[in-house]
């Protein structure tokens, strides 16, 4: 078995791997998303449809907001979220809790869960990722031609700033 250990912030590509973990032991000052959308791209491994309701899924996924270490554990996103101070010793509490059963048995337990989530075409979805991840680098659009040029000039805060003033001032124009 795997544990995700996360503190301060868990995006993008560490989150998607924080979701292929089995387990997620979160510190309180967890800050954790998947915020690709919001710069022309989008999640590569759709792990979350398979984990939370579809609707808050669809909220995070294409929004790319946030979310709180406790929203993660209320969402299912994680097994239990802590004080930053007492991450490490949650971590390697929950883990030799998991080292006191016998190693057969954990194989034989976690293969058959594994097959009943690969049966819900979790599988496919694994298999698939590369395909989606390549097309979004294909995607193309003037903003996110910008908010790449922003990036390569000025550094990613500068191209934040730009993506947030241009879509205030489309809000504002309509």
């Amino acid at each position: 078995p795997t544990i995700a250990q996360v503190h301060s912030h868990c995006l993008g590509g560490a989150h998607d791997v924080a979701l292929a973990c089995d387990f997620c032991i979160v510190a309180e000052n967890a800050n954790m998303g998947v915020p690709e959308i919001q710069f022309g791209l989008g999640a590569a491994f759709f792990a979350m449809p398979y984990m939370i309701p579809l609707r808050l899924c669809k909220e995070y996924l294409l929004t790319g907001k946030s979310y709180s270490a406790q929203k993660a554990v209320e969402m299912g996103v994680a097994n239990s979220c802590v004080p930053l101070e007492e991450l490490d010793g949650a971590v390697k509490a929950f883990a030799k809790d998991l080292a006191m059963v016998p190693v057969p048995s954990m194989q034989l337990q976690k293969r058959g869960i594994n097959r009943a989530v690969e049966a819900m075409g979790f599988a496919l979805m694994v298999e698939q990722w590369l395909d989606y991840s390549s097309l979004g680098v294909l995607w193309k659009s003037e903003e996110i031609d910008e908010f790449n040029r922003q990036v390569a000039e000025k550094g990613i805060k500068a191209a934040i700033k730009w993506r947030e003033d241009y879509y205030n001032k489309l809000m504002e124009d309509k």
